[in-house]
């Protein structure tokens, strides 16, 4: 099979916009000295251009041409090279997401890219760029049609009558909706959800702006040359701008957005600009988490993401894929539940010690931070350092909330983690997915007899995003400790005496 012919122009502009005009550049540059007249250097510039976009043209037409792949019953092959050829074979049983993407252009040209996400990775295996719209769609069928028949034979389920491929190939065509963000919440959440990938890129625009404008303001000389006066001026400017990014990164990313059940998968689809589909396979799901800042905690609502076996919901390691942007906190418990079955989200506080931990270390650090104002203030450059003061009395509530926002629970079957304050997340996850239990404490929390328990998780790239329970008693973490091991083994035990008697029963 080939890619589209469309590809072809599309890859080859886009190839001379990225390196031709620095070429460009350098040859108007070069051209334009004394004795070289307008109109022989534009002359010179636009041969130049027409040089570059056909030999990009041409070089894409070699790769178009010597680029095929095939989807067989056992793998997706693809031999592509125009000076070396290079051949992959990727295993359809790896195959763990299919993910379609169009930007606007590429919807223009009625092309797609499709990712191919392998389980155990948490990038892209390989990519197909670009496939003309309802062939990305026929192959994204015909993969998951595959991965099901496979699924069939693999687990032997126990049916009164066997599966057909026909069977199967319906259950693809059709997937009940189980949510779609209505324009009114794709408000909201865009309205909530502040972009923080966009504070930096505001912080460095906003700077040129904060100083025309301080410079331009009338104010009296005790001020102490504006500083303040700019200082808050950029501040509140970088969270205005960052929160306008934001909000339209985010209605532009989740526009449309639609999330079907179809047999043992979550498909979704999303985005303006940027028009995205992939699948979220139910089986594979190893946490759950529940997401709320405080604005969303305000007015009750809450955004849900899923973490599964070797897919990080994303491509590239960009970010964790939403499976519910936005919906109220009890719809999201309801459709959680329906995913692991976990019961009431119960949270148990951690000791009330933690929080005079928190409230010692917060006073240090705005201690330290008063100083540091002061010594700038009395060697480097004056201010009016004294601002800084007002730390101290907001010390004591930020200490409060930190420890409000911490807790977790033992259930049945899942353990539930409960972290952070300006991003609360309520980490879920079942005791067979832990793959080591780990207990810290820092020199700090020895002082406080208190520890940290890590379940450390399969697929998890970074120790970070693992469920834990924070800053708890000494004695607390040893016993959650064997609790826990005891459930993970419990746990295990019982999935293999139902895939035992599910193999018994299908063999009778």
């Amino acid at each position: 099979m080939k890619l589209a012919k469309s590809s072809i122009l599309y890859r080859g502009v886009k190839t001379f916009l990225r390196i031709g005009l620095l070429a460009l550049f350098g040859g108007f540059t070069s051209f334009s000295q004394p004795g070289s007249t307008f109109i022989q250097s534009t002359l010179v510039v636009i041969a130049l251009s027409l040089f570059l976009l056909l030999s990009s043209l041409a070089w894409e037409y070699l790769v178009w041409v010597n680029y095929n792949f095939y989807v067989t019953s056992d793998s997706l092959d693809i031999i592509h090279g125009v000076i070396r050829k290079n051949e992959r074979e990727i295993p359809i049983g790896r195959i763990q997401n299919v993910d379609i993407r169009r930007n606007l252009l590429q919807r223009a040209l009625g092309i797609s890219k499709i990712n191919f996400e392998t389980a155990g990775g948490q990038k892209t295996e390989a990519s197909l760029k670009y496939l003309d719209k309802a062939k990305a769609k026929e192959i994204q069928d015909q993969i998951r049609k595959l991965k099901s028949i496979k699924t069939e034979k693999r687990k032997k389920e126990i049916q009164e009558k066997p599966r057909t491929e026909k069977d199967i190939s319906s259950g693809l065509s059709e997937g009940k909706l189980v949510f779609e963000l209505d324009l009114r919440n794709l408000i909201l959440f865009s309205i909530f959800s502040l972009d923080y990938r966009t504070i930096s890129f505001m912080a460095v625009a906003f700077g040129f702006l904060a100083d025309l404008i301080g410079d331009a303001l009338p104010l009296d000389p005790f001020i102490g040359s504006l500083t303040w006066i700019k200082a808050l001026f950029y501040i509140l400017g970088i969270g205005l701008l960052a929160w306008i990014g934001g909000f339209f990164t985010n209605f532009s990313r989740y526009y449309n957005f639609k999330l079907r059940e179809k047999e043992d998968t979550l498909e979704y689809e999303r985005g303006l600009l940027n028009r995205a589909s992939g699948s979220i396979p139910i089986t594979k799901i190893q946490l759950i988490s529940i997401e709320e800042n405080p604005l969303k905690r305000l007015f009750n609502y809450s955004t849900l993401k899923i973490e599964t076996a070797g897919y990080s919901g994303t491509q590239n390691q960009e970010t964790t894929e939403a499976a519910i942007p936005l919906a109220k906190k009890k719809e999201i418990i309801d459709f959680s539940n329906k995913l692991m079955e976990y019961g009431n989200l119960e949270i148990k506080s951690i000791p009330k010690k933690s929080r005079k931990r928190y409230l010692l270390r917060y006073t240090l650090i705005n201690i330290a931070i008063i100083l540091i104002a002061y010594l700038t203030n009395t060697t480097i450059i004056e201010f009016n350092y004294q601002i800084t003061l007002l730390l101290l009395p907001i010390t004591p509530i930020a200490a409060h909330y930190k420890w409000k926002n911490k807790g977790y629970q033992l259930k049945q079957n899942h353990f539930i983690s409960m972290n952070g304050y300006w991003n609360r997340k309520t980490l879920i996850t079942p005791y067979y997915r832990i793959q080591t239990l780990i207990n810290t404490q820092t020199i700090f929390q020895k002082r406080w007899n208190l520890k940290t328990l890590t379940l450390d998780t399969a697929g998890q790239y970074m120790l970070s995003k693992n469920p834990k329970a924070e800053d708890i008693d000494q004695k607390t973490a040893q016993k959650l400790t064997k609790k826990a091991y005891q459930k993970f083994k419990n746990s295990l035990k019982n999935q293999n005496q139902n895939q035992n008697q599910n193999q018994n029963q299908n063999q009778n």
